[in-house]
């Protein structure tokens, strides 16, 4: 993942909407911070659902609005499957 002048949050394991809030904090937290490039690490994530997708979603917004970038790096296929099927593979900066 390519995120200079940034801050990369890694994440593993299990997420959804109750760990949406977290991500969401963190993502503020890096903009807080003055980073003009948020990175989020999916590579250790073994499961997501559409709340987590949707965190993401208003993650990049408030990046856009601040003039920063939100790069999403994943690597498991099956997660991309599933940002392919809710049509947010544009959120994915990186090569499977």
């Amino acid at each position: 993942m390519t995120c200079l002048d940034g801050v990369t949050v890694r994440l593993s394991g299990e997420h959804d909407i109750s760990t949406a809030p977290e991500v969401t904090d963190r993502i503020n937290s890096a903009l807080r911070t003055g980073a003009r490039c948020v990175g989020i690490d999916l590579d250790q994530v073994t499961f997501l659902d559409a709340g987590f997708l949707g965190a993401l979603v208003r993650g990049r917004n408030r990046c856009v609005a601040q003039g920063a970038q939100l790069v999403v790096s994943c690597s498991n296929d099956r997660l991309r499957r599933i940002f392919s099927l809710a049509r947010l593979a544009h959120l994915l900066h990186d090569e499977p």
